[in-house]
């Protein structure tokens, strides 16, 4: 026979406490802890080995926060490596004449500030996502590339998805979603 573990609660608690087997149940009762006022409850076969939703929930903004800073990384590498040579060379300028190159600024900044592990910057990654949506959307729609302009959809709805959904499997469909997508456009905009 299964041992049983109790949980207990007094009436100024916040949380139950436990778990606590019969002989330390009757040691609390001993020493006063226990009294007439306490909630008891076990801890049956079916919530035992239940997971905490919190740490779930944890488990699954930790994935999406590390797969947000690998397409943010992606992100800039794509927009930033093409005018690397024109930087390399001192013309510092280009960055700024160059639209992509301010887009792919603004993802390294944030790659950096998510790598660092600042957690405060889902409005702005989510912001940053809708951005490149329409301004890269815009970019490769114009001239019809539509295989970069599918690829920049499904990266900046994987980013936005990654940092919008709670459950771990749908951050999972929506992280792949993002890297594939943003992996092909960076694999366009250096080939």
């Amino acid at each position: 026979m299964a041992t049983l573990e109790f949980y207990i609660r007094n009436e100024t608690d916040p949380e139950a406490r436990g778990p606590f087997s019969h002989e330390q149940l009757y040691s609390l009762a001993e020493s006063g802890e226990v009294t007439a006022g306490t909630v008891s409850f076990d801890a049956t076969a079916d919530t035992k080995d239940k997971a905490d939703p919190a740490e779930a929930l944890a488990r699954a903004a930790k994935v999406g926060m590390g797969v947000a800073t690998a397409i943010l990384l992606l992100s800039a590498t794509g927009l930033l490596l093409p005018l690397a040579d024109r930087t390399a060379a001192g013309d510092g300028a280009a960055l700024l004449t160059h639209p992509l190159a301010l887009l792919g600024v603004v993802d390294f900044v944030l790659f950096v500030l998510l790598a660092l592990g600042v957690v405060a910057m889902d409005p702005f990654i989510r912001f940053r996502a809708t951005l490149g949506l329409g301004f890269l959307g815009f970019v490769f729609w114009t001239p019809g590339a539509m295989l970069p302009f599918a690829a920049v959809v499904a990266g900046s709805a994987g980013l936005y998805l990654c940092m919008v959904f709670t459950r771990f499997a749908l951050r999972g469909i929506a992280s792949l979603l993002g890297l594939a997508g943003t992996g092909t456009v960076t694999y366009c905009l250096v080939n």
